[in-house]
This record gives C-alpha cells, structure tokens and sequence, in this order.
C-alpha cells in the first residue's frame, strides 16, 4: 500500500536564530512577529495529519499483534500435538510423577493436582493412580494460613485426594504447630482413614488416634529452640523416658529405634521406662542404631 503523500512547509522565520539572539516577542519587530504566527499555525497544520497517521499505523500494529498471539496459539497446539512426550507409555509417565513431591499444603497448583491440568488423558491417568495420591502432608501453621479460605480449600482438596487415594496405604505428615480449633476438621477428616496410615511424621501427638492397625514407621519430632542456643559442655546424659504404655508398642512389631541428633556425641545414653524390662529393651536397640552411626554409648 502506498501511503498517501503528505504537504510540507517551509517556515519563513529562522525561528532558531531568534531563539540565540535572545530576543523577546516584545522586542521583535511586528512584521517578524506576524511570520511567527503564521508560521505557528501552518505548520501546525502540516503536523496534525501526520500525528494522525501515527495513530492509525499504532492502531493497525497492535490488531496485527493481537492477529498473530490468537495463530501462534493454535499452532504451537499443533506443535503441542507432536510433542514427544505424547509419544511416551502410562507407566513411564506414572514413574515420572511418581518423584514428585506434594508441598507443605494440599494446594491445587502443587503435586499431584496440577498434573491433572495437564490435559485429559493426564488427569485420567493420575485420578485412577491412588499411589500418586497416598502422601499427605498438612503443615497447620496458623501464621501462613488465610482464615477461612485457605481451610475450605484444603478441606476439599483433602477430601478429593482421600477419595483418589482408593484405600492404598497413606505417608501422613502433619504439623501442628499454634493449631487452632477451626482446624480439628481437618485431623477429623484424616483421622476417618487412620486405618489406612502407613506411615506418620507428627509433632504432637495431641491428635493421633490410638487405633492404627496398619502404621509401619512413627516419626515424632519435637522442637524446641533450647538445644539451638544451649551451652552446657559438661553435659553427658539425657534421659529419655516413657510411660507405661510402652511395653505393649515394644511387644509388637517394633524391630528398631533411633534418635536423630547429627550434632550431639553422647558420652552416656540412659533410656528407661516404668515397665519392667522395657529399658533394658530400648537401650539394647539404641546401642545397635548408635553404634551403626558411629556414636559412642556407653553402659
């Protein structure tokens, strides 16, 4: 298209020589004076129909802008479509998925949900996997928590990855650190599928039913800020006790224990109960774990 052409003007004052001389409008001759007027509105003149046409070209760039984002989506769909990694197997994608970890929170835009935004025959994929579906970790804090949406949120996401989940055995990890009362629904609901708990990282034991027939490992985690602060190069025991309930967890399956405390070298490990031959039982166990990590205990 050829543009159209437009008049040109050729002033009759050299308005950048008035501007040197320092001249002002009052001390400028009145025929001068009346140039510059002229000149002023011809060339305002000669000025609008080009500013016009900027505007007409800026508007006619940004439709062809728009024209090419809505043909660059539809082709890189079929870009999409030829992807190789439409080419790959169910069970070589579920092996992919399977090292995805889900987040402190069951949030829509993390593992194993935003897998099922993918496209259909993903979300048919992960929704029919229940292994995908079996690790649970809830960190109740209320300080990162919006009240009440981020719990109506969680209480459905919750509720959709217990149902996908299809009775496979559940890796529970939930803190509950400054939980609050609103939150009960949340270990109200987990607490319906503790016969299916696995395993269970927790650190409290405020909200753990008695009743778990099928809990392989039990890790229970205490934080305490004591021990990033405590100074006491002297120390050389620390007593760890149970009550007397330990006796019938010691006379089922438990095969092993350990205390995790990378940054502790322990002179004297002293493990005692209110039952009977527990202690000597606990002790014997943490002297095998220990020893295999290189710490000394000694009797």
């Amino acid at each position: 298209m050829t543009a159209t052409k437009m008049p040109f003007y050729s002033p009759t004052v050299d308005i950048t020589s008035l501007l040197r001389s320092w001249c002002s409008p009052g001390g400028t001759d009145n025929i001068t004076m009346a140039h510059v007027r002229l000149d002023m509105i011809a060339i305002d003149n000669v000025l609008r129909p080009r500013l016009d046409r900027v505007r007409e070209l800026e508007s006619e760039i940004a439709q062809l802008h728009a024209e090419v984002d809505v043909i660059s989506t539809t082709l890189d769909k079929y870009h999409s479509f030829h992807a190789p990694i439409r080419h790959l197997p169910p069970e070589v994608l579920l092996s992919i998925f399977s090292h995805l970890e889900p987040g402190h929170m069951p949030i829509e835009n993390d593992a194993p949900w935003v897998l099922t935004r993918v496209c259909s025959s993903w979300r048919d994929l992960v929704t029919h996997t229940p292994t995908l579906w079996s690790t649970i970790s809830v960190d109740s804090w209320i300080g990162r928590w919006n009240i009440p949406v981020d719990l109506e949120s969680t209480l459905a996401l919750l509720t959709c990855s217990l149902r996908y989940s299809n009775g496979a055995p559940l890796d529970m990890t939930l803190t509950s650190r400054r939980l609050m009362p609103p939150y009960d629904r949340i270990t109200l609901l987990l607490k319906q599928h503790s016969n299916r708990w696995h395993s269970l990282v927790a650190d409290s034991d405020g909200f753990i039913p008695n009743d778990l027939p099928a809990l392989e490992r039990f890790e229970l985690r205490v934080h305490s800020k004591l021990f990033d602060t405590l100074q006491a190069p002297r120390l050389a025991c620390i007593p760890l006790s149970s009550a007397n309930s330990i006796a019938s967890l010691l006379a089922g399956s438990l095969r092993s224990a350990a205390l995790n405390a990378p940054s502790f070298t322990a002179r004297n490990l002293l493990l005692s109960s209110k039952t009977p031959n527990s202690s000597l039982l606990f002790e014997s166990i943490f002297r095998v774990v220990w020893s295999l990590k290189g710490y000394p205990v000694l009797a």
